[in-house]
């Protein structure tokens, strides 16, 4: 089987954006005014290219449309393009989640 990827004009992109929109619901949690946004990705190859900005600020424009003052945004601390790109859009980080492998794990005998 091959599979051939074809990249998105800028067009198709803005046309696939105003239609994704919507399903932005399904990623997007209220809390009160507070939205949280769990899962906002741009594929490796499509990087630098300002899609990510474009994203987010989409995101923010139809969740403020939709109520929200205010917007947390998730992110996994190895994650620092998308860290550098929350800061430039003016996040702040709000928490620390820690995390620690406990090992194998051993059946109660």
């Amino acid at each position: 089987m091959t599979l051939q990827l074809t990249p998105m004009t800028r067009a198709e992109f803005a046309a696939w954006r105003d239609g994704a929109q919507g399903d932005l619901a399904d990623e997007l949690v209220a809390v009160g005014t507070e939205a949280v946004v769990h899962d906002a990705l741009v594929e490796a190859p499509w990087r630098g290219l300002g899609l990510g900005r474009e994203l987010m600020e989409s995101i923010e424009a139809f969740i403020r449309d939709e109520g929200a003052t205010s917007v947390v945004f998730r992110i996994f601390g190895r994650n620092r393009a998308g860290k550098t790109l929350c800061e430039s859009l003016g996040y702040q980080v709000a928490s620390t989640t820690m995390r620690k492998s406990l090992g194998a794990v051993h059946p109660r005998g």
